[in-house]
């Protein structure tokens, strides 16, 4: 993901760390705690040598808001991972699709799909996403409260356990007791740990003390092991969960092909051999435009649902920094989705003043 949210800088006036930090601020908006990591390399442009800069941003929506602002002329085209420039979203309209596909499709698979001619850039949307991380783990409640992570590593290790990915321990609200969750690679680790976990530590009871209306108050205890082992659940997680890729195409008529159906039988799709059932996949256009300021047009929302009803689509919404919105135009054609975010686009474009006076630049200023 680094990659997408890079951006290489040319033709800028700053030689230091400081300059740099200074100038992106004055430029973009954008606040130092906001650049993931940055560097400054040398070019060799015409026989001369010039001083470029490079920044991974944070997150997307700093990322969008930063090259939205910032003049082309800063900007260096720098190529994608599959030989393609880095397009602005006006150039992506009506060359983006998002598809979404079983759980086993990769990036890989879109790219041997189509050919990495067709597609210039592709992206997987949910790849971060949590909820897609089937783990295997085991849950320790009723734990003495002295128990620590050295002392559930010791006790998997004395009885030839496995080896936890990680391990949590917590303790309960009243801080009488402990808990824990370890987590393994795979479900045999996770149930050969919950065997040993419960014939070493769940044969005993021991005391508790509770802090009560009346005073202290023991309660004898039993640690308990639980695991997710719901026999379902893998079934369920395939069926909620599946792969969310954005591809921009080379062209608006690959895209526009592509759109109505993923039949093998296109002439620009390579063939699949009994790998996937492509019926699974669904194909979706996207166009997505980045307005700032929202808070200047009293009547944004209602010429934003004037524009979905005309063209037929829907839109996402997501508010981003500065009053400003990202929207994204769906379910429909390339060609609409593009008509919809262009429409939007005039509707809101920023109005360039000309000054050529002194005096109109000063009565400007005082406005």
């Amino acid at each position: 993901m680094s990659d997408t949210l890079k951006l290489h800088l040319q033709n800028i006036p700053c030689q230091t760390m400081n300059d740099l930090k200074d100038w992106i601020n004055k430029m973009m908006g954008v606040e130092w705690n906001e650049i993931k990591a940055h560097g400054f390399y040398t070019v060799k442009v015409d026989n001369t040598e010039k001083k470029n800069a490079y920044l991974i941003f944070k997150n997307e929506d700093v990322f969008r808001c930063a090259t939205n602002k910032l003049p082309s002329y800063h900007i260096v085209v720098q190529g994608s991972n599959f030989g393609r420039y880095r397009d602005s979203e006006k150039d992506s309209w009506g060359k983006e699709l998002v598809i979404q596909t079983p759980l086993n499709v990769t990036i890989e698979d879109l790219i041997s799909r189509y050919d990495a001619d067709i597609v210039m850039k592709c992206v997987q949307l949910n790849k971060n996403n949590e909820e897609l991380r089937a783990e295997s783990f085991v849950k320790l409640n009723n734990l003495p409260i002295t128990t620590d992570e050295f002392f559930l590593r010791e006790c998997l290790h004395t009885h030839n356990g496995p080896i936890p990915k990680y391990i949590y321990v917590g303790r309960t609200k009243n801080n009488a007791s402990g808990w824990a969750k370890i987590t393994f690679h795979n479900d045999v680790q996770r149930n050969l740990a919950a065997t040993i976990f419960d014939t070493e530590l769940c044969s005993n009871i021991f005391p508790i003390n509770i802090i009560g209306k009346r005073g202290p108050t023991q309660k004898w205890i039993r640690t308990n092991v639980t695991k997710n082992d719901d026999p379902n659940a893998s079934q369920n997680r395939s069926l909620s969960f599946r792969n969310i890729f954005r591809i921009t195409t080379i062209s608006r008529e690959t895209a526009l092909q592509i759109f109505p159906s993923l039949d093998t039988n296109l002439s620009y799709a390579k063939p699949i051999i009994n790998r996937y059932d492509t019926s699974q996949w669904d194909v979706d256009s996207s166009a997505t435009i980045t307005i700032l300021r929202t808070d200047l047009y009293s009547d944004f929302q209602q010429t934003i649902d004037r524009i979905c009803e005309k063209f037929e689509v829907q839109k996402i919404c997501k508010n981003i920094r500065d009053s400003g919105k990202r929207c994204t135009f769906n379910h429909g054609s390339p060609q609409k989705t593009s008509l919809a975010a262009s429409m939007l686009a005039q509707t809101f474009a920023p109005i360039n003043i000309k000054l050529n006076t002194e005096r109109q630049k000063q009565l400007f200023r005082e406005l």
